[in-house]
């Protein structure tokens, strides 16, 4: 007698994929990571930098309230960088931690937008000269570079620490010469100028018809009037 096996193929289920994403709130971008269902993921292998912040690690929720060090991927999931503003010690003997510019310009130092006129004094009262405040605000914004290297002033040489900042203010109509060959960079600026350049680098926002201010000694029409409704 033969006896015969009888058989049925087993039906083969497809493994399940998940992606991880990686929600970095300001940080350097990590490419999602795709793996098998029920994957144990082990976070520290996943690091991103932002600039003035320490990273805290990775949290399963948006409000940052339950930090992980590893996670089981059970479907597509989002984990969220954590950050702690770096804290910046104040060098200065005459910056006094109850004035209004304290925080500002421990950050502007922070920033290197600006640094102390010595090693312990940051001298907060001086004046600021039109040289200087183009370049406090070329660094704010990243020191782009000036796409034209051509220098109209006879007075700003191709050495000083604010040629590419004020060919870049220029170029951009943030400012311009007091006259077709001087650009005057050590001349002190005006509450007026100041908020004219930083209007100008905002690309010149519109205002509200609405808004009035009643400066007596704001000019209407003025250069600046716009500027600083705004």
């Amino acid at each position: 007698t033969t006896v015969y096996a009888g058989w049925n193929e087993k039906s083969v289920q497809p493994i399940a994929k998940f992606a991880l994403k990686f929600n970095v709130n300001g940080g350097t971008a990590i490419e999602s990571a795709t793996e098998n269902e029920g994957t144990v993921i082990d976070l520290s292998k996943y690091s991103t930098a932002r600039e003035g912040y320490d990273f805290t690690g990775w949290y399963s929720d948006e409000k940052l309230t339950e930090k992980i060090t590893s996670i089981k991927l059970t479907a597509d999931t989002t984990i969220y960088a954590g950050w702690n503003e770096k804290t910046v010690n104040n060098p200065f003997i005459d910056l006094k931690e109850d004035s209004y510019y304290f925080d500002s310009v421990l950050w502007a130092v922070g920033k290197g937008i600006t640094n102390g006129i010595s090693a312990t004094t940051f001298e907060p009262e001086s004046t600021c000269t039109r040289g200087q405040l183009v370049t406090f605000l070329w660094r704010a914004l990243g020191s782009p570079k000036p796409t034209s290297d051509s220098n109209p002033f006879d007075d700003v040489k191709t050495n000083s620490f604010y040629y590419n900042a004020v060919l870049w203010a220029v170029e951009n109509d943030i400012t311009n010469g007091v006259d077709d060959s001087h650009f005057n960079p050590d001349q002190d600026v005006t509450r007026a100028h100041t908020v004219t350049f930083l209007w100008r680098a905002a690309g010149k926002p519109e205002i509200s018809k609405e808004w009035k201010i009643d400066f007596t000694d704001l000019v209407e029409n003025s250069y600046y009037s716009d500027a600083v409704v705004w």
